[in-house]
């Protein structure tokens, strides 16, 4: 009976157990399937494209916020997931030790800040001899500088300038150094309008409409880029220049666009060509303090949108206001939604940047613009929603568009994680809609739109996701004491008319950074021209020779045709041979240069 009553207790102790198993699992996969909602599969290469990322942030903190961000986003293998921790181990121990990336070596920050100011002092040393036109001692100076600190620009934007035809004409070596400004800092649009000009008179065209291409992606406003794409035409079309084509066709396409489109400014055909100065990433510039009032001008580096939160306040997303190499733009100006022409600029000042939900508010005195209420509850997953904003800035022109879709994940709190904290929805979104407002069918705002998801694979993601408005809620109250934001609508309205309610108080931002001093002013200012003009010929640089069209290095190619008698007897004949010969070029008699046509 014991036995029999121990055998029992033993199999419900074992189906016990089972069913303990059985209801983990269940649950496990339960979680998985509620996880997978916004989580997605890593790609093969998806751990190379993070490191490549990684190697990339400045310290090593940042490289492990990076990978943190992605942590429960992605969908790991088993080796994935070994590779993952390790990385991630690796990087800790630097950020342990506080390592900074200096080029691509990674050292120690203080000793990086020894480097900053050995360079800063081989660049004052520099300028010093500038000023006395010791031009050769200058450039070694220079050089060492660019070499001890490997993220700064000044070294080589300089150089850059002194190679170019503003002072000394060596094209391919002024080329070679905007090329390293754009290495460190990708998107000067100073380098990107200069190097464009290096290489048009190398002949690189092709290149050249890639850097002019993406200065006006970043802003169409710098009249000096258009004026330069302008003029370059008129130039193909005089035949000064030869340009394929079809790159001429895209010159042209590029041009118009931004000229239709109010913010290119026409090319006048009377000056000559027209370089950027000096734009200095914000923490190299409060380094060295070279702004220069003298010549001190506006620079557009980007566009977003926001919208009123507030009587003459603005909610929009942190990158709008603020680079995240760079610090603060040092200006900011929204466009008056009350113009019937969207031309009229406002300026805003930054209110309160957050550091845990990618938000920043703007305040402008001159804004009238109703306000929008923040929605105090999200809807239900499936839900409904449209997006309003400016997408792709002045390409898409100055008014709002809207995109429509709907929910497909609610937020997740947790504070390491960068999607599960995100609104996700399907609706179309383009860069320029950050910051924009995401509504619901009754007008409420119920987040803040940030994210195309991911800042990895970008390329092939379906979502879109905002900072919801319960999480925006509580950083506007903080940051702006007493402040009145308006009741909740309550009336169900058709698609239509939440366009036409919430457009009035949607505003489309640009962000504006000063330019810095050279330490001199270049040569071209003897010249009578501006600051950074200059009208060498284009067809020769300036020497006012072309290369021979008829010959190699002053030597040409003739065939001379010689005859031999081949064999005796019946078999004899005679053979015909072309003989290869070098000669004298008869059109520039050897010198291999011939006057150019185009030098007035």
């Amino acid at each position: 009976m014991g036995h029999k009553l121990f055998t029992l207790t033993k199999i419900l102790c074992i189906a016990s157990l089972i069913y303990t198993v059985l209801s983990f699992m269940n649950l496990n996969e339960t979680l998985a399937t509620e996880k997978s909602i916004i989580k997605k599969e890593a790609s093969k290469h998806f751990l190379r494209d993070l490191e490549r990322l990684a190697k990339k942030e400045i310290s090593a903190k940042d490289a492990v916020k990076l990978y943190e961000e992605i942590d429960g986003v992605y969908e790991f293998s088993s080796l994935q997931k070994k590779e993952y921790e390790k990385k991630l181990k690796y990087w800790k121990q630097y950020a342990a030790k506080d390592y900074v990336r200096n080029g691509k070596k990674w050292i120690p920050r203080n000793d990086y800040i020894k480097s900053q100011k050995e360079a800063d002092k081989l660049i004052n040393q520099a300028l010093e001899l500038v000023k006395v036109d010791n031009w050769k001692f200058a450039e070694k100076k220079f050089k060492s500088a660019s070499k001890l600190d490997q993220n700064a620009i000044r070294s080589d934007f300089t150089l850059g300038l002194y190679y170019s035809p503003l002072i000394f004409t060596d094209i391919k070596k002024a080329s070679k150094h905007f090329r390293t400004v754009l290495k460190r800092d990708p998107n000067n649009i100073s380098a990107l309008n200069n190097l464009a000009l290096t290489e048009m008179r190398l002949g690189n065209h092709t290149s050249a409409l890639k850097q002019w291409r993406q200065a006006v992606a970043i802003s169409p406003k710098i009249p000096e880029v258009t004026h330069n794409l302008g003029k370059l035409i008129s130039e193909a079309s005089i035949k000064t220049v030869y340009i394929k084509p079809s790159v001429l066709e895209k010159y042209t396409t590029l041009y118009s666009d931004a000229i239709v489109s109010g913010q290119g400014t026409k090319a006048d055909l009377k000056k000559g060509w027209l370089y950027l100065p000096l734009v200095l990433p914000k923490k190299e510039e409060e380094r060295v303090a070279v702004i220069d009032d003298k010549i001190s001008k506006l620079i557009a580096l980007g566009s977003g949108s926001g919208f009123v939160t507030a009587p003459n306040y603005i909610l929009t997303n942190r990158h709008v206001v603020k680079d995240k190499k760079n610090g603060p733009f040092d200006v900011i100006k929204i466009i008056n939604p009350e113009d019937p022409k969207h031309q009229r600029e406002l300026n805003a000042n930054i209110v309160a940047i957050s550091k845990n939900h990618y938000l920043a508010i703007l305040r402008c005195d001159q804004l009238k613009a109703p306000a929008i209420p923040l929605s105090r509850s999200l809807p239900r997953r499936g839900s409904d929603i449209m997006i309003l904003g400016y997408p792709l800035g002045d390409d898409l022109g100055r008014k709002v568009k809207s995109s429509r879709g709907s929910i497909t994940a609610l937020p997740i709190e947790d504070p390491k994680s960068y999607a599960f904290n995100k609104l996700l929805y399907d609706a179309t979104s383009n860069p320029g809609n950050s910051g924009g407002p995401v509504c619901d069918n009754k007008g409420n705002i119920i987040a803040v739109h940030s994210i195309g998801t991911p800042r990895l694979e970008a390329r092939v993601d379906k979502y879109a996701g905002g900072i919801p408005s319960t999480m925006a809620l509580p950083f506007v109250k903080k940051s702006i004491p007493n402040i009145q934001i308006p009741s909740e609508f309550n009336k169900e309205m058709d698609w239509p008319d939440v366009d036409e309610k919430i457009s009035p108080s949607t505003v489309m931002i640009f962000s504006y950074t000063k330019n810095s001093s050279l330490g001199f002013i270049p040569t071209s200012k003897r010249k009578g021209n501006n600051f950074y003009e200059e009208n060498l010929c284009l067809s020769c640089n300036g020497t006012k020779k072309r290369k021979c069209y008829n010959c190699k290095k002053g030597r040409m190619t003739t065939f001379v045709q010689s005859q031999e008698v081949v064999g005796s007897g019946n078999l004899r004949r005679i053979v015909k041979r072309n003989l290869r010969t070098k000669s004298r070029c008869n059109v520039c008699n050897g010198s291999s240069r011939l006057r150019c046509k185009h030098c007035r």
